[in-house]
């Protein structure tokens, strides 16, 4: 039985992914202040949903513009991954990754195309 996900479907799936990631990285966050041994773990479940959803549904790659902001999206995924390197290995140095990578996908949020 071969069942088929609509193109909806498949978007909100991977909405609900892409929502969960960022959560994750959040509760990470204020869990590794606390000293919670799990933090890092879960802080990195994030990144690999959020790096799979962008791995997936890339910015439109119409026009040049689009081409730049999947570039400096790729790059925030990159910090992302550094980001978590710097947890497990328990440097502050994270934190800046992570506010990087924050800003990065702000700008990056503005600077999109309308539709």
């Amino acid at each position: 039985m071969h069942m088929q996900i609509t193109e909806h479907t498949r978007n909100r799936l991977l909405q609900i992914i892409y929502g969960a990631g960022y959560s994750l990285l959040i509760v990470g966050a204020f869990l590794y202040f606390s000293n919670v041994p799990v933090a890092p773990y879960l802080f990195s479940l994030g990144v690999v949903f959020i790096i799979i959803v962008r791995v997936i549904l890339p910015i439109d790659t119409d026009t040049v513009r689009t081409k730049r902001l999947n570039k400096i999206n790729a790059y925030s995924s990159l910090i992302l991954v550094a980001t978590v390197y710097a947890m497990f290995i328990h440097h502050r140095l994270w934190i800046a990754g992570l506010l990087l990578s924050t800003l990065i996908d702000i700008y990056i949020s503005f600077r999109l195309p309308k539709k």
